[in-house]
């Protein structure tokens, strides 16, 4: 008898380590990253005006790359977030539709010269907030090539291999007609990407990429169709 209260017991008390470790578990998955709390814009006049700023940025940024032979835009966290949060994103680039299926609501804040990306997957309860950190720099000597190393990625607090998201990444960035190419640096994924890719001749050369001060800025020059001319 006295054994099988023993058992008993530590049945009872293993079940409960479980049960301790699975509600640790669950209160970590849910916890949302303070980027994801610190890119919130309440609605009202504030957001519609930086999401006006930032559609008017984008279109600028499209026709500088069509016409200007120099060229530069920036553009603001809360500019970024705004137009993400706001009716903006859905009226001209479809909102979530153009996400990977279970992906909602995504943030974006610039941070200590790194991208920092945060996104939820799932609904209600059984949905998490994953958040990414990337670094991006141009690749020199190379035209409209861009390298990304993805430096961390977690669920809610808990933290996962990055490789879970390199294919929602891949899928992402190649339907805006940029390739992309793996490979592991220092244990972390690093992806090469072309910009144009669908152009054998590109029209421009980004020849500036910085992340800093909660700015995003990009710039670049117009290319002469004969300086890509085959020799």
């Amino acid at each position: 008898m006295f054994r099988k209260r023993r058992w008993l017991l530590n049945l009872l008390t293993l079940c409960s380590f479980l049960l301790i470790a699975l509600i640790a578990l669950v209160v970590l998955l849910k916890q949302e990253p303070r980027i994801y709390k610190d890119t919130v814009m309440p609605a009202g006049f504030l957001r519609e005006t930086r999401s006006r700023e930032m559609m008017q940025l984008m279109n600028d940024a499209g026709n500088y790359i069509r016409n200007e032979p120099r060229w530069y835009v920036s553009f603001a966290n809360e500019q970024m977030n705004s137009f993400l949060q706001g009716d903006d994103f859905d009226t001209y680039l479809g909102g979530d539709s153009r996400l990977p299926d279970g992906f909602t609501d995504p943030r974006i804040f610039v941070e200590n010269n790194r991208l920092r990306l945060a996104i939820r997957y799932g609904k209600g309860v059984f949905s998490t907030i994953l958040s990414l950190d990337l670094r991006l720099w141009i690749i020199p000597s190379e035209i409209n090539r861009i390298g990304m190393e993805v430096i961390s990625l977690k669920a809610g607090a808990v933290p996962l291999s990055p490789a879970m998201v390199l294919d929602y990444i891949s899928e992402a960035v190649r339907k805006n007609n940029i390739e992309i190419t793996w490979y592991r640096d220092k244990n972390h994924p690093v992806a090469v990407m072309r910009l144009q890719s669908e152009n054998n001749f590109p029209t421009f050369q980004l020849d500036r990429l910085e992340l800093n001060d909660g700015n995003l800025t990009i710039g670049g020059r117009k290319i002469n169709f004969v300086e890509v001319q085959p020799e």
